[in-house]
């Protein structure tokens, strides 16, 4: 996650199917194991996506039978932009606001991107570096 040392709970979630969920560690790794080889009756296909609260979400596809069912799939690195305070997969003048309106707080705040717990210049920073900015803008999976 930009702005931060540390990448842990980082949601990653895998669907179609049950279960298919897990969080990152402390480097930004996670794991998920016993996939199944179809999605669904007639697909082999999976979505893939990683979230947390104050950056942007990333999303993949993915399909088995072109991996060719690998034992451990690699993908690529993944650095989530910060700065979509209010959720809505774009950094944009309502996420500045929000930052702006908090300027100064200290402790738990939802504009506190970088988690330090102080909404300050490196808040305001990730969200001005990132405006304009969607979930959109990634390219994300396996090499």
């Amino acid at each position: 996650m930009q702005g931060r040392t540390e990448q842990s709970d980082i949601q990653v979630l895998m669907w179609p199917g049950s279960g298919l969920q897990t969080n990152t560690d402390n480097g930004g790794y996670f794991s998920i194991s016993q996939v199944p080889a179809f999605a669904s009756e007639d697909s082999t296909e999976y979505t893939i996506q990683a979230t947390r609260a104050g950056y942007l979400s990333a999303r993949a596809t993915l399909d088995l039978t072109i991996n060719l069912l690998p034992d451990l799939l690699t993908f690529t690195g993944l650095r989530l932009l910060g700065g979509d305070i209010n959720g809505d997969n774009q950094v944009n003048i309502f996420d500045l606001a929000i930052v702006g309106s908090q300027y100064g707080n200290t402790g738990p705040s939802p504009g506190d991107v970088n988690a330090d717990n102080r909404v300050n210049i490196q808040d305001l920073s990730l969200v001005s570096g990132n405006f304009g900015q969607t979930s959109n803008s990634y390219t994300w999976g396996p090499p």
